[in-house]
């Protein structure tokens, strides 16, 4: 989707029944310049990933887009269009198929 990991984290947390782990990920657009206005293509901004987890189990999933409101980027797509890009794939094929299987193993 033309971007990169930036930076990748995580934090844990120890409670007296449980513990907690998060894994932040930030993610930004490669830079490249749009052809029509000579600006710095953001996509959809900067994307924030975390997967939060207890007891090692995970728990849920949080998304973010943060535009980046600066003159030289182009406006940004919607959060939307994101969730299209990222959810809406087609279904695999068979090579792709037998991929997922392998590494379930």
């Amino acid at each position: 989707m033309g971007y990169h990991r930036a930076c990748h984290d995580q934090r844990q947390r120890r409670h007296e029944q449980h513990h907690e782990t998060v894994r932040k990920q930030l993610f930004k657009p490669n830079p490249t310049d749009c052809a029509q206005s000579g600006r710095c293509n953001q996509r959809y901004g900067l994307v924030t990933l975390d997967l939060v987890s207890v007891n090692d189990q995970p728990l849920f999933i949080r998304l973010s887009s943060n535009p980046v409101r600066e003159s030289h980027f182009t406006a940004p797509k919607s959060f939307e269009e994101l969730l299209a890009a990222l959810l809406n794939e087609p279904a695999p094929d068979a090579a792709t198929e037998a991929l997922i299987a392998e590494y379930w193993q």
